[in-house]
């Protein structure tokens, strides 16, 4: 009887904790969401079965010039508006944002079977952003995903020691976000093929015992940032 209870107490206490984790890293993402320049918005660029999310700076209100900011060098300059269609103008050195306050990052992802069916989700292919401006980005994504899918899955070969940290806070320190857990492409641990997907990553974590890496599973989100971008203004979408 007094091991349950103490197990109990343990129980309770990494419940209250993750709560109180998620508490923290949700209100950041919420505060870094209230923190974007008049001029700075996130563009979703859906092609195919691409998306891109990334941020982008309004240079010409007129003529409707922006630049989008995906990585610290050059830009590529666009003119139109994003809900008016957009013509490239080319890239500019001019816009360089390595030595500015601007933000600057992009998520890709892409929806395919090519790794199995994967419970319908999609799939990060590309994730990089200026310090502290990165977990918006991944924010934006999960909804995104979520909204459009089933949720959102790590690359499915290779993760990056940083991108690893990042899926592991989703898995241990935000109860906002749910996760699923997927099977491997042998039916390993349940018969439905639906939830089948390549487990290389989650294998070269944590090897025969990848169910318990974070790379193995699939994660939804309540869209709560999305929301908060569009009431001000700050979130474009375009199809190609």
């Amino acid at each position: 009887m007094k091991l349950i209870m103490e197990n109990w107490r343990q129980w309770v206490s990494s419940i209250a904790k993750k709560k109180s984790k998620t508490t923290d890293f949700a209100g950041k993402i919420s505060a870094r969401a209230e923190k974007i320049g008049d001029n700075i918005f996130v563009m979703i660029y859906l092609n195919d079965n691409d998306a891109f999310v990334f941020y982008a700076t309004l240079l010409d209100t007129k003529e409707g010039t922006f630049a989008i900011n995906v990585d610290s060098g050059a830009r590529w300059v666009k003119k139109g508006l994003p809900a008016k269609g957009v013509k490239e103008v080319g890239a500019s050195e001019e816009n360089d944002v390595s030595g500015t306050d601007l933000p600057w990052g992009m998520v890709r992802l892409r929806l395919t079977d090519v790794h199995g069916p994967c419970a319908g989700g999609w799939t990060i292919k590309i994730a990089e952003a200026k310090k502290g401006w990165g977990p918006l980005l991944y924010d934006i994504a999960i909804e995104f995903a979520t909204e459009n899918g089933n949720g959102l899955i790590p690359d499915r070969s290779s993760v990056s020691p940083m991108a690893l940290k990042v899926w592991q806070s989703y898995l241990t320190k935000r109860s906002d976000v749910e996760d699923g857990q997927l099977d491997d492409l042998t039916n390993h641990l349940t018969p439905d093929p639906q939830d089948n997907c390549k487990q290389k990553s989650a294998h070269d974590h944590e090897g025969e015992e990848w169910t318990k890496s974070p790379l193995s599973k699939i994660y939804k989100k309540k869209p709560v940032i999305m929301p908060q971008l569009r009431s001000k203004q700050k979130l474009g979408y375009r199809k190609k």
